[in-house]
């Protein structure tokens, strides 16, 4: 696989070249695909895979068996290609990212022919494609059948680990930074939102800001390549384009494209704005755009902007049905401390109905049900009930 990674931007799109392809993207997929990944996560899972199955005293004479699942290989292995569909889905260049980690830690293997048929033959097939693909199950099957030593494919196993605990570790470190320096340049919520992107970066450049130097220094500079493309790969509306010459930012680290791509984005004013259901960065297409258009439902397919108008609706209804419910049971807790004050004091019925108004705003945020509502502020039926329940 190609390490190189290509990346240009143009208007509000941007483009990537892979294998002489273009594809085009809005502004700020890749970063946007970056940070949607839950790096630290992955961290912690990998560095607890890491101590259950990394082998300290590789054993020389142990076969190859795709049957046992204790073998290291095989729960890194699927791991790993959980792993990777997820980061490629989001954007190629994440899964090319991961992919580099595999071919290194291959390469390790690399030093003697039988050490080289294991890894090639056996390892990048089959951690790319585990045990879903009948190709490579058929293939794994005939060195099981040679009794085929395993002890290369371990030792190659042990340093995918290391390196992608490496990686993750690294890349949440600069998704933290990243995300201070959006929140201070783009963001059009920001406490200086009335400053241009361009003014703002620039107010970080003078005061040294330090998640900024963070992000540099782990960035680095990206360089420009002239690649020839066919014309219409960017301008969408010419169907007869030729070829031209077009200037790419390279580099083989992510993280360089990465920080390219919030500079022009800062130098040229566009802004970003949290979605307001699913709380990550997109970029608005107007003043009014107040959701992204990620996935948020997998059953019924729809996006944010379209689950979270059927979510605020349904929120509505069980607020409107919320507050029926508290105005009956407000009336009648009413009656009670009116015939019994005895039982039923005023200021216990002043504390409920704190209580209760507080919680009418839980279910009009979403976060109680109708059904917990009710069993919330449910009326005590005596004195006694009454004092068992919180107020």
């Amino acid at each position: 696989m190609e390490h190189k990674k290509y990346l240009s931007f143009r208007g509000k799109n941007e483009y990537t070249l892979i294998r002489e392809r273009t594809e085009k993207y809005g502004l700020g997929k890749l970063m946007f695909a970056f940070m949607d990944v839950e790096w630290q996560k992955r961290r912690d899972e990998l560095a607890d895979l890491k101590e259950r199955c990394y082998v300290e005293n590789i054993d020389q004479e142990a076969l190859l068996n795709m049957q046992d699942d204790s073998k290291n290989y095989i729960v890194l292995g699927a791991y790993y290609k959980a792993l990777y569909d997820e980061l490629n889905t989001l954007h190629p260049f994440l899964g090319q990212t991961v992919d580099e980690m595999l071919e290194a830690a291959v390469d390790e293997a690399m030093n003697a022919k039988y050490a080289r048929q294991m890894a090639v033959d056996i390892m990048l097939d089959l951690f790319r494609n585990y045990l879903e693909n009948k190709r490579t199950t058929d293939r794994l099957a005939i060195f099981q059948e040679e009794q085929t030593r395993d002890y290369s494919l371990v030792e190659a196993t042990n340093e995918l680990f290391t390196r992608l605990c490496t990686l993750t570790e690294q890349m949440a470190a600069f998704k933290e930074n990243l995300l201070l320096i959006c929140g201070y340049a783009l963001d059009r919520e920001a406490e200086n939102a009335s400053c241009k992107p361009i003014e703002r970066y620039y107010d970080m450049q003078t005061e040294e800001y330090e998640p900024l130097l963070r992000v540099q220094k782990a960035a680095g500079l990206p360089f420009m390549e002239q690649r020839i493309i066919w014309e219409d790969d960017l301008e969408t509306e010419k169907e007869d384009g030729g070829l031209i010459a077009h200037g790419f930012y390279t580099a083989n680290d992510i993280r360089t494209l990465i920080f390219a791509e919030f500079q022009y984005m800062s130098a040229n004013n566009h802004v970003i704005s949290k979605c307001q259901y699913c709380k990550r960065y997109f970029c608005p297409h107007s003043k009014a755009s107040i959701y992204c258009d990620r996935l948020a439902d997998e059953t019924s397919g729809k996006a944010c902007k379209e689950f979270a108008s059927t979510d605020k609706y349904l929120r509505g209804v069980s607020a409107n049905e919320a507050k029926v419910l508290y105005g009956k049971y407000r009336n009648n807790y009413q009656m009670r401390v009116r015939r019994n004050p005895e039982d039923f004091s005023y200021s216990d019925y002043v504390a409920w109905m704190d209580k209760s108004k507080a919680l009418l705003k839980d279910v009009r945020d979403g976060r109680m049900s109708l059904e917990e509502f009710d069993r919330e502020i449910a009326l005590p039926t005596t004195k006694e009930a009454r004092g068992n329940i919180n107020i």
